[in-house]
């Protein structure tokens, strides 16, 4: 792969594919949720039972129940935090059309991106953990991994 005079082969192409394939997964993650908030009834939560429903399948009624209070309660940090992805994403297009081309822009750009992201998840992650101190423990003995039976 010859990407702008910069040669990759063997794993290193592969790397950068793979990063490239989780970051576009990601981007596109993050338009979904964002576009969820503008369809459908305006009432509704910032989305979080849809989030747990997406997310946590494999999680007793009860724990998703706890992860949607959780988040409910955390609905303002999570509209800035989804506002926040969408800002970077915006400059990272932008940064990525600029004229003349700054490599280090765009890395920047990518790096503010990573971080609005993290900053979301930890938003989601944060509302687990307080599920789970709230569960019972056969609660979170039901917990399973996708695709496992019992």
């Amino acid at each position: 792969m010859n990407v702008s005079g910069l040669a990759f082969s063997g794993r290193s192409a592969l790397a950068l594919v793979a990063v490239l394939a989780v970051s576009l997964l990601l981007n596109f993650v993050g338009i979904g949720y964002i576009a969820s908030g503008f369809v459908g009834q305006r009432d509704r939560p910032v989305g979080a039972e849809r989030l747990v429903t997406l997310g946590a399948r494999s999680l007793p009624p009860d724990l998703r129940r706890g992860i949607t209070a959780a988040l409910d309660q955390r609905k303002d940090d999570l509209r800035s935090a989804s506002r926040g992805v969408r800002d970077a994403r915006l400059a990272l297009f932008a940064a990525m059309r600029a004229e003349p081309f700054n490599a280090d822009a765009v890395r920047a750009a990518f790096a503010d991106l990573r971080g609005k992201l993290a900053a979301t998840s930890e938003i989601g992650q944060d509302a687990i953990v307080d599920a789970l101190e709230k569960a019972t423990p056969e609660t979170r003995a039901a917990i399973e991994p996708p695709g496992r039976r019992r």
